[in-house]
């Protein structure tokens, strides 16, 4: 065990070691369901799938970890990991890493959650420039909201942060992905905070990227990341993994 605990190590740190002439792409894996999850302990979902059968046809080797997007994204820059599925499109993103085809698009809305006595009316984005709004670090909601300077934006590192945030009225409204409306209520529930979603959400369609990170030894491959991907596509072999999954996903 400690042995095949050496190899794997080596293998992650050196992606280009060359293994019963194996090449390694380092790959992150996060909790996105239904695009990525844990089943019965093994990484799951459309987007593990399709990244496995890739790298097959490519005669690499996936060697993945579990690790938070902060982590992946610092270590993209560094150049420690190769892969990372599902990330959204940023242009600072795109200064650390090349961004595949697209996968499709998936439906990305923000919410909006304030104190259950909260006066707070929002029917606009403009409207958010009059309040103190909590998001989470390295997460990107839209475009609008992201770039803007005029909204006073307190990031924190974690949900149970964004919450304490919001209860001590350090910040007035905190944002959330739809997808991670489990993940906040959590923590609200926990210190049976009340609270209520407002009526105004952001709606958006989001493709679904694979990124490989410009300073991984297999950047130079990107081409043919794009044509193998671009072929799985037209062949419908994305889209019935999708529907296997039945993950919701507009091509």
């Amino acid at each position: 065990m400690k042995k095949m605990f050496v190899v794997l190590l080596l293998l992650f740190i050196q992606p280009a070691l060359s293994f019963a002439n194996i090449k390694v792409l380092r790959a992150d894996f996060r909790e996105r369901p239904p695009l990525m999850f844990l089943e019965n302990s093994q990484l799951a979902g459309p987007m593990v799938d399709i990244l496995e059968l890739l790298a097959k046809q490519l005669n690499y080797r996936l060697v993945w970890r579990k690790v938070p997007f902060q982590k992946s994204m610092t270590d993209a820059r560094r150049g420690l990991i190769d892969i990372i599925p599902r990330v959204s499109y940023s242009k600072e993103r795109e200064s650390i890493v090349h961004f595949l085809k697209p996968l499709g698009y998936r439906q990305k809305d923000t919410l909006f959650i304030v104190l259950q006595d909260s006066p707070i009316m929002v029917s606009q984005l403009e409207t958010l420039k009059r309040f103190k709004l909590g998001v989470k670090l390295e997460t990107s909601y839209f475009e609008a909201l992201d770039q803007s300077a005029e909204i006073s934006k307190t990031a924190y590192r974690s949900f149970s942060a964004m919450v304490a945030g919001l209860a001590s009225k350090e910040v007035n409204i905190i944002a959330v992905l739809e997808q991670d409306k489990d993940q906040i209520e959590q923590p609200i529930n926990e210190l049976s905070l009340p609270y209520r979603y407002l009526d105004y959400k952001h709606e958006s369609k989001i493709p679904n990227y694979f990124a490989i990170a410009k300073r991984s030894p297999h950047y130079v491959d990107r081409d043919k990341f794009d044509s193998a991907l671009k072929l799985l596509i037209k062949s419908g072999e994305v889209k019935r993994i999708f529907d296997e999954y039945k993950a919701p996903i507009v091509f």
